[in-house]
């Protein structure tokens, strides 16, 4: 934890990155995410979310 990021899909096609710490500065430190970055993580689903490759930060490139 901490090394590296989530990315949520926002719904104008943008994507957020955000520690993975997040949940902790939510939970121990009363941060709020901007409401587009929690509208987003709540409609993800990962199901049919573009798991193409570079999606997630732990993919491999080229």
């Amino acid at each position: 934890m901490g090394k590296a990021e989530i990315r949520v899909p926002a719904g104008d096609g943008a994507v957020f990155a955000a520690p993975t710490l997040i949940g902790h500065y939510v939970r121990d430190h009363g941060y709020c995410p901007p409401a587009v970055f929690i509208s987003g993580l709540l409609a993800f689903r990962r199901g049919t979310a573009d798991l193409a490759e570079g999606w997630f930060t732990d993919s491999p490139t080229r």
